[in-house]
């Protein structure tokens, strides 16, 4: 008896966590949707705040997840933080760039090798050819 209650309460558990990530892929679509409709500094910080947690992948093929606290980024891999102002000097130069950010020293900030694959899962680097390898892996 106490096997089954342990059992129902694991597929319960499972079923929440697929209606959890479920939920976080809409909120990842619409903040991106947003994002490339406004094309500003909150949208943009929204849209960052909705991917946190998620694994990304460094130009060099360094993964990584980020959390958002406040308006600083915190990288899995670093210890200081990616503020916001650093964020918005990177999405102002990608935006200057477009095409031709060609790689995240590009971008000209401190945390710009984390914020590069970011940028391009977001739409506001668009590569040619190259591919961003993103997990979506909440765990």
């Amino acid at each position: 008896m106490a096997a089954r209650i342990i059992q129902n309460r694991g597929k319960a558990a499972n079923e929440s966590r697929s209606v959890d990530v479920q939920g976080q892929i809409c909120l990842q679509e619409e903040s991106v949707l947003l994002l490339q409709k406004e094309w500003t500094m909150d949208a943009l910080w929204a849209a960052i705040d909705a991917f946190a947690g998620t694994v990304f992948v460094t130009a060099k093929g360094l993964e990584f997840r980020y959390q958002v606290k406040g308006y600083e980024i915190f990288v899995d891999r670093k210890e200081k933080s990616i503020t916001r102002s650093s964020v918005e000097l990177a999405f102002q130069k990608a935006r200057e760039l477009r095409e031709e950010a060609t790689g995240p020293k590009k971008l000209g900030v401190f945390g710009a090798s984390y914020l590069y694959p970011v940028f391009i899962r977001l739409g506001v680097i668009q590569t040619s050819g190259l591919h961003c390898k993103m997990k979506c892996d909440k765990s």
